[in-house]
Parts: C-alpha cells; structure tokens; sequence
C-alpha cells in the first residue's frame, strides 16, 4: 500500500515538474499570418482585429479575451469574405507554441454547423 503512495506521489510530481503554463501574451497585439494562406494576415491591436487578403482590408473584428490563452472574435464588418457574416463569432484556444508561431483550435456556429464546429491551424508572427 505504501508503495502505491509513493509511486502516486512520485508520478504527480514528475509531471507537474514537466508541466508548464504557456505564455500567450505576446499574441495578444500582433501581426500575424496563416502559412498555410500567405496571402492573408490580421493584425491585433488590443479589443480589435483586422483581416487583409493581398493587403486589401476584408474583415473587421471585435477581440474579447476569455483568459491568458483564448479569445473570441466577432465580425463587426465584412468587404470581402463571403463565408462570414456580421455578427459571426469564433473562439480561439492557443494550444500550443512554437518559437514565433502558435497552434489553435478555433470552435465556431454557422448556418451549416449550428451545434458548432472546430478546427485547427497554426499561425505565425508576421515580420515585416
């Protein structure tokens, strides 16, 4: 029994000795960039965000952080994308970060996915 403790004990300890909180703060007023879409980039500036395909703004958003690491977005205005509505929102959830890129897992309702839906990307600090 006593064996059992300790093993328990010592297992608890090593992971939250590996275990380490993320630091999101730097994604929090950027420019940034799907690589995935080279073309398109948004930039943070505190309770807004931008969305531009080929430098042409697209998308106006309105940013609320819900903790350190996840936001929702909504869509104040639309000129170009045409999967979005006005009203729209998103939560992102950063789940993970690598050097000037950080992955996360964005849940959203639609029309099409009134339960919501979630997908995931990887988005990187664009350098000018």
């Amino acid at each position: 029994m006593i064996k059992k403790i300790v093993l328990i004990i010592a297992l608890y300890t090593g992971i939250n000795a590996f275990s380490q909180s993320m630091d999101c703060t730097k994604f929090k007023n950027i420019k940034f960039y799907a690589p995935a879409f080279p073309s398109q980039y948004a930039i943070r500036k505190d309770s807004i965000q931008e969305s531009y395909n080929n430098d042409k703004l697209e998308v106006s958003w309105k940013v609320k952080w819900m903790s350190d690491c996840k936001f929702e977005i909504e869509c104040l205005k639309n000129t170009g994308d045409e999967q979005v509505k006005v009203g729209d929102k998103f939560i992102y959830t950063i789940i993970e970060i690598e050097d000037e890129c950080f992955k996360v897992a964005i849940w959203y309702t639609n029309d099409k996915y009134p339960a919501g839906d979630t997908f995931e990307r990887v988005l990187c600090i664009k350098k000018d």
